[in-house]
């Protein structure tokens, strides 16, 4: 088994690899998973921000409404998985209806009798969690276990590691925008000086008067500045 772990793992690394956009990549991830997860029969990625959740990689169109059926009602193991950062395993969802009965419902009219749910874990908290679905009359076992759990470790390491690039690029863009706005404002104030023979402090304190009394952000007073030569 451990030879089928690590031939697998590779696999998922490769699937998770290159520059391509994030949703192919995580779609080959969920559907490696339900194709060599022994009695898996669909699997989703979730990934949930600011109070919402969404399937963002799957296998299956069972993975996808039972997911979903999970984010209208707000409950559900992909759910308690993401915010608890703990694996929910349920062995009989028929057994576990009254928990969680519009997840229950679904799974019944799909023929889905048992799920596992791993958390994606990251150095800056849980991001979602990988789903799996099974629809065999036994539970998921403990190979199918590991499997999830390596698999949840390197689909979370690769979501951190796109929203890190992410952050990045925002820092570059407002760094950017920071230094275009400062070169808008010093031409603005030269204009300001050279008309009225005044020193940069005054003229700054005229933009700042200017974008008071018009409700206007610094740099847009600044930027009609620079470009007709007036403050009106």
């Amino acid at each position: 088994m451990a030879k089928v772990l690590l031939d697998a793992l590779a696999g998922l690394q490769r699937a998770l690899s290159g520059d391509e956009p994030l949703g192919p990549r995580l779609d080959r991830a969920a559907e490696l998973a339900a194709r060599i997860v022994p009695g898996c029969a669909a699997a989703g990625i979730t990934v949930g921000a600011e109070g919402r959740a969404a399937t963002v990689g799957h296998r299956g169109r069972p993975a996808v409404l039972l997911d979903q059926v999970q984010y209208d009602s707000d409950r559900g193991p992909c759910l308690d998985a993401f915010r608890s950062g703990q694996v929910v395993e349920v062995p009989s969802i028929a057994a576990a209806g009254a928990t969680w009965p519009e997840f229950g419902d679904e799974a019944g009219r799909l023929g889905i009798h048992h799920s596992l749910s791993s958390p994606l874990v990251t150095p800056v908290g849980s991001l979602g969690a990988l789903n799996l679905y099974g629809d065999g009359a036994e539970p998921f076992d403990a190979d199918a276990r590991s499997m999830a759990g390596l698999w949840a470790d390197e689909v979370a390491m690769v979501l951190h590691d796109a929203l890190e690039r992410d952050r990045l690029q925002r820092l570059v863009d407002q760094l950017e925008l920071a230094l275009a706005s400062r070169d808008t404002i010093g031409q603005a104030k030269g204009v300001l000086m050279h008309q009225r023979r005044i020193g940069p402090d005054q003229a700054f304190a005229l933009l700042a008067e200017a974008s008071q009394a018009r409700n206007l952000k610094l740099v847009e007073i600044a930027d009609h500045v620079a470009r007709t030569g007036s403050l009106d």
